[in-house]
């Protein structure tokens, strides 16, 4: 099943598929057309290529993502969520990566379910 029952579901989510590995879990919460906003590349557009992203993240190692933060401004059909996170990646040889940074992530409802229809990542320093 795609999408979430509320927007801030998300984040309990991806989570959890960040942890499990699971790129089709993390890109089943994204629209079919959703745009991934990341700094350094150009948008990310679509669904599958949304997921070729996450698994390209998790073939590097271990991964988890938390989230300190969130906010969101619910509408009808409508939403906004601010989050703000931090990520770690574990290679195999122990190395550790870690990233932090904040999202306005941007839904709209599709029949009982939200989808993310646009994600914009703004990356800085761990936390």
């Amino acid at each position: 099943q795609s999408g979430v029952a509320a927007p801030r579901d998300a984040a309990r989510i991806f989570a959890a598929a960040t942890a499990a590995g699971d790129a089709e879990q993390i890109a089943a919460l994204y629209a079919p057309d959703a745009l991934l906003i990341i700094p350094g590349v150009a948008p990310i557009s679509g669904r599958e290529a949304i997921k070729a992203v996450f698994r390209r993240n998790f073939s590097l190692g271990r991964n988890s993502i938390g989230f300190s933060r969130i906010v969101a401004d619910t509408g009808a059909d409508r939403a906004a969520v601010y989050w703000e996170w931090t990520s770690e990646i574990v290679a195999a040889s122990g190395a550790v990566q870690k990233a932090g940074g904040r999202s306005l992530v941007y839904f709209r409802k599709d029949g009982s379910n939200w989808l993310i229809s646009a994600d914009m990542a703004q990356i800085g320093p761990a936390r």
